[in-house]
């Protein structure tokens, strides 16, 4: 697998078709790529001692703070359901965004002669939006379900070692904690290229959801060292983008954590320097890095399942496999 031509060849159908960019905007809006945990700052509140223990400070603010939750419960709840109605609609946008990039690579390199219009990349996205839909809810269960076989364990005896205040237990249940967290890292790594695989299985070859799950699983097999590669340049790329995108939020993080804590003085300039200029930036940026890591991500797959049956049969794209009995595999 060539990967530097595969990601140079992701930026150039990133920067060359723009129509892309509205559906990688779409994408982002079904997964956050990276969370930004703000640092925290205590400032002393008006007319309190400045030396004030950081413990009382916290008391100060969840009591300020939890007075005015009380006073304004029914405004809390009408905004819980808000934010979740909000939430699932861009989930389902986000699942139509994903659909549309890998169905508009698709396009392009099967025939670059063509127009790629958002007409077409909508209507190709709508076409495979239910299978996709499903594939989520997989996703979503499997992530809990992997979540409790995990962490449960661990969980239970440090719950155990609190109960009984026993400090072997504590020490029993963090050390289990440490050693699961990098087997779950290690898990949600595989998952998540199972994922991208399943998701071009059904948008290109248009299988159903449990078979393309099965067949990504065979092709990460047979594909193993050249896919995890991609997959941790991937993931470093991530980190570096996460970063970059952090810097600027900082100081409008710490700010707002000071006016959470009760300071008086807060610099709104700055914040809303972020609001109105900084995050529309940063949203357009994450579109179109959310367009070109998609790319790449099609690209690979094409590479890995495309290209060598094309040589192969002398045709593009292949049929919807019967079994998937021709890619040597373990057994789920």
């Amino acid at each position: 697998m060539k990967f530097g031509k595969i990601i140079r060849h992701a930026w150039d159908i990133t920067w060359r078709y723009k129509a892309l960019w509205l559906f990688g905007l779409l994408a982002s809006c079904v997964a956050s790529r990276s969370s930004f945990g703000f640092g925290r700052s205590y400032g002393p509140a008006a007319g309190k001692n400045i030396d004030i223990d950081l413990g009382e400070q916290a008391f100060l603010t969840f009591q300020r703070w939890g007075g005015w939750a009380l006073e304004h419960g029914l405004l809390l709840v009408a905004l819980f359901f808000a934010f979740l109605v909000l939430g699932v609609v861009l989930r389902l946008l986000g699942l139509l965004g994903q659909g549309g990039l890998i169905y508009g690579v698709q396009q392009i390199e099967t025939a670059p002669e063509k127009d790629l219009t958002l007409k077409n990349l909508w209507q190709g996205a709508a076409a495979v939006f239910w299978p996709l839909f499903g594939l989520f809810l997989l996703q979503a269960v499997l992530a809990w379900g992997l979540v409790l076989i995990f962490f449960g364990p661990s969980a239970a005896v440090m719950t155990v070692g609190i109960i009984k205040e026993k400090i072997p237990w504590l020490i029993l249940g963090f050390i289990l904690m440490v050693f699961v967290l990098m087997a779950f890292v290690a898990v949600i790594m595989v998952w998540e290229i199972l994922y991208v695989f399943a998701q071009r299985e059904i948008v290109i070859r248009k299988n159903n959801v449990l078979d393309s799950v099965v067949h990504s699983w065979r092709l990460l097999w047979k594909n193993l060292g050249e896919i995890v590669v991609m997959g941790l340049f991937v993931f470093l790329l991530r980190l570096v983008y996460a970063a970059v995108l952090l810097v600027p939020l900082m100081p409008m993080g710490l700010a707002f954590s000071r006016w959470l804590a009760g300071a008086n003085t807060v610099p709104w300039t700055l914040i809303i320097v972020n609001i109105v200029i900084y995050i529309p930036l940063a949203i357009f940026v994450n579109s179109v890095y959310t367009t070109f890591e998609s790319a790449v991500w099609t690209l690979v797959y094409r590479e890995v399942v495309i290209l060598p049956s094309a040589a192969a049969d002398d045709a593009m794209p292949l049929p919807a496999p019967e079994g998937d009995a021709a890619v040597d595999a373990p057994p789920l």
